[in-house]
């Protein structure tokens, strides 16, 4: 389906999917333009014709994932999944996105980006 729109191949077809497979789902059509590679001038040209129909289909149990599951997501890096490895064995299991935000490792802008693919479980 990504085919159809111009300026997307079969490479920028396949990038597009695997990243919203590697996120869990689009939240918002922005994320579509964050994906390796993907020129933005192509991504504005596709914009008007994209839409998010269901955003987020997988999360990430944010209190049993290991530090590699959390490395596996595309807006934690290592050293992120490793403080919040860390933070869990000292201080006991997240309640909340206020929890996870004592990490000094984690800028504001980012656990906003990352609160719809946390499951507080």
């Amino acid at each position: 389906e990504w085919q159809q729109l111009r300026g997307i191949g079969t490479a920028f077809a396949k990038r597009i999917v695997n990243f919203r497979e590697k996120l869990g789902g689009f939240v918002n059509l922005e994320q579509v333009g964050e994906t390796y590679g993907l020129p933005d001038s192509t991504f504005q040209i596709i914009k008007p014709q994209l839409q998010v129909l269901s955003p987020v289909f997988r999360q990430i149990s944010i209190n049993t994932a290991s530090a590699e599951d959390l490395k596996a997501h595309p807006y934690i890096d290592a050293r992120l999944a490793a403080a919040i490895v860390s933070y869990r064995q000292q201080h006991g299991a997240f309640a909340s996105a206020g929890d996870i935000a004592k990490l000094k490792v984690l800028p504001a802008p980012l656990l906003e980006k990352l609160k719809p693919y946390l499951s507080f479980e």
